[in-house]
């Protein structure tokens, strides 16, 4: 992508003129695909500035809202490292100062100043959007009705306040039907028309054409990996069986071994017991 870029007239010395920090904000962050391909882009940009300008592009995760609780420890841990950064909970009480809590800080903190972001990414819910879902029409009558039981619609409302309030340069949004803008009733142009309503210059990005060809290095690559993984698994499972067996086999061969010494022992010493009592006896007549 930054080698066809920088061919375009022009590209070297817009690129001359970016801010060299990017601040990012995210909602609906899962576990931080905005923030590493953004960098991926900031390294990649950054290898055709100008030799003049000895300029290296940062990304500044600014803040970002995730829900799940694994997937915020991830986050913490890896993608929202800086202090000052902060891991909102539920992107729908952004709006709310009295009810937007922040995780790393453990209070209320403040979302970023209008014009401190560079971008604002967001891979807002899709149960309402995805074609899999028996009623295809719920999300716009939600859009419509503003109906807070979708799901969809809450996140990307609430993402949309949130642009709104930073301003950000680039909005950019990922989900399972923003492709298809070709019917004005589909739910990407209904997410196209409301952006363009709030002041949004959009542009849609087909997804096959960011793919890999099937036969490339990386996609081979994947498809080893994960075939490796998979009979490393199994391989796995079967030795965790196997042992299990031999474990109960074991342990069923010792309670046998167990059960046959100690029935043994009971009627040796019964036995015994009985030819003890039995001598005894006569030892005691024939002193009489």
């Amino acid at each position: 992508m930054a080698k066809r870029a920088s061919v375009i007239p022009g590209t070297l010395q817009r690129l001359g003129n970016l801010p060299q920090d990017w601040g990012l904000i995210t909602t609906c962050t899962g576990s931080g695909t905005f923030e590493i391909a953004l960098s991926c882009v900031a390294d990649a940009l950054g290898n055709f500035v100008p030799a003049d300008c000895m300029k290296l592009f940062h990304v500044k995760e600014l803040m970002a809202s995730e829900c799940e609780k694994w997937k915020q420890n991830l986050l913490s841990a890896h993608v929202i490292t800086s202090r000052t950064s902060c891991l909102f909970a539920d992107v729908t009480e952004l709006g709310n100062a009295d009810a937007r809590y922040c995780v790393k800080h453990k209070t209320n903190c403040a979302v970023p100043s209008k014009g401190n972001a560079m971008a604002l990414g967001s891979g807002f819910s899709c149960k309402s959007l995805s074609k899999l879902q028996n009623d295809g029409g719920l999300f716009k009558r939600a859009m419509i009705d503003k109906n807070q039981e979708s799901s969809s619609y809450r996140t990307f409302a609430a993402t949309l306040d949130l642009a709104e309030s930073v301003a950000p340069l680039w909005l950019i949004l990922e989900n399972v039907d923003l492709g298809d803008c070709s019917n004005a009733d589909s739910n990407g142009a209904t997410i196209s028309r409301l952006l363009s309503e709030a002041g949004f210059v959009t542009r849609d990005y087909d997804n096959d054409a960011f793919l890999l060809e099937d036969d490339d290095d990386t996609i081979t690559a994947e498809l080893e990996r994960r075939e490796k993984s998979k009979r490393d698994r199994e391989k796995r499972r079967q030795q965790e069986q196997d042992e299990d067996d031999y474990d109960y086999l074991e342990a069923h061969m010792k309670g046998d071994k167990w059960k046959s010494l100690h029935m043994s022992l009971a009627n040796s010493r019964g036995k015994l017991s009985i030819r003890t009592k039995l001598n005894i006896g006569f030892c005691q007549l024939e002193q009489t």
